[in-house]
């Protein structure tokens, strides 16, 4: 996971961000996590129905 204060990428079962010191929320990590995954689902998604769109042309 990313801390959610200076980005860098930690370990999942610390609570705290071994860089800049700020305490871990997991439930807020593990809702960013399924919004950047729903985002990029979304954005292949669109992809697949536009070079289906596309090509059928």
């Amino acid at each position: 996971m990313a801390c959610s204060t200076c980005e860098r990428v930690i370990p999942d079962h610390l609570s705290v961000c071994p860089y800049c010191g700020r305490p871990q929320d997991p439930i807020t990590q593990n809702k960013r996590t399924l919004t950047v995954f729903a985002v990029l689902t979304a954005l292949l998604a669109a992809a697949f129905v536009l070079q289906a769109l596309v090509g059928s042309n």
